[in-house]
C-alpha cells in the first residue's frame, strides 16, 4: 500500500518547512512532493491540485503534499484513492499565536512572503482550530526544531 501524507497546520507552522527538508533527505528520492502553494500560484485553484494528485497516483509512488485535507481528498480523490491502493496519513501542525505573530512578521521583513495582519491570523487560527484533525500525528512547532519534526515524520513514516 502507497502512502499519501498530508502536512495540515496553521500558517507558520512549519509545514513548509518540513516538506522542503524531507526533500533533501535521500529516503524521500521516490516520493513526489508537492508544495501546494506552488501549484496554486501556477494554476489559480485547488481543483488544479487535485488534478494533478490524480496523475501522479497514477505512478504508484508515494504522495507528499501540504494545505490540504483527509475529507477534501476523499470528496474529490476518494475513487482513485481507492484504484490506486493508496493510505492517507496525516500529520497535523500546530504552534501557538504567539509564535505566529513573531513568524509572520520575520517572514515579511525578509521578504519571503506578504504581511498577514493580526485580524486575518485569528481567523485562520479560528478556521484551522474548527478542521483540526483529530486522528493526525500531532506536531507542535513550539517544542519541536526543524530536525526534530522531521525525524519525527520520518519514523512515523517508517523509513527511519
Amino acid at each position: 500500500m502507497k502512502k499519501l501524507v498530508i502536512f495540515r497546520g496553521k500558517p507558520t507552522s512549519g509545514k513548509t518547512t518540513a516538506l522542503r527538508g524531507l526533500e533533501k533527505k535521500r529516503v524521500m528520492k521516490n516520493w513526489i512532493i508537492i508544495d501546494s502553494s506552488k501549484i496554486k500560484s501556477k494554476l489559480g485553484k485547488k481543483l488544479g491540485m487535485h488534478e494533478l494528485l490524480k496523475e501522479d497516483m497514477k505512478s504508484k509512488k508515494n504522495i507528499l503534499v501540504d494545505e490540504t485535507s483527509r475529507k477534501t481528498l476523499n470528496k474529490y480523490l476518494r475513487y482513485h484513492i481507492k484504484k490506486n491502493n493508496y493510505k492517507i496519513i496525516v500529520f497535523q501542525f500546530t504552534v501557538r499565536i504567539d509564535t505566529v505573530y513573531k513568524r509572520n512578521i520575520q517572514r515579511s521583513e525578509a521578504k519571503l512572503e506578504k504581511y498577514i495582519k493580526k485580524k486575518r491570523i485569528e481567523e485562520l487560527e479560528k478556521m484551522h482550530d474548527e478542521r483540526f484533525d483529530k486522528n493526525a500525528f500531532l506536531i507542535d512547532t513550539n517544542k519541536l526544531g526543524k530536525t526534530q519534526v522531521i525525524k519525527f515524520i520520518l519514523k512515523k513514516l517508517g523509513l527511519k
